[in-house]
């Protein structure tokens, strides 16, 4: 019975010491402050260029205009990795 009482408590001081080092380390700080502004082109400027049923990663504009694309991971696509929309 000793012994689990003594385990308890070493485990509530290591808890104690880890949350410490956790709140010095990354606890305290300041509000993130609102870095947005007003949006560059207005909604008629946009225009929707891919659709896909997946949700979609990351987009690349190449210099002579080829669009590539990825599938987000999460989505688990198939084999395929990287992929460039055509027309």
């Amino acid at each position: 019975m000793k012994k689990l009482k003594y385990a308890g408590i070493g485990l509530l001081a290591v808890l104690l010491v880890l949350y410490g080092f956790l709140y010095l380390r990354y606890g305290g700080g300041s509000y993130y402050p609102d870095l947005s502004t007003d949006p560059v082109f207005g909604p008629d400027a946009l225009e929707v260029v891919v659709t896909e049923n997946e949700p979609l990663g990351n987009l690349a504009l190449s210099r002579d205009g080829r669009l590539f694309y990825t599938i987000h991971p999460e989505s688990r696509p198939d084999t395929r990795k990287v992929m460039e929309w055509v027309n």
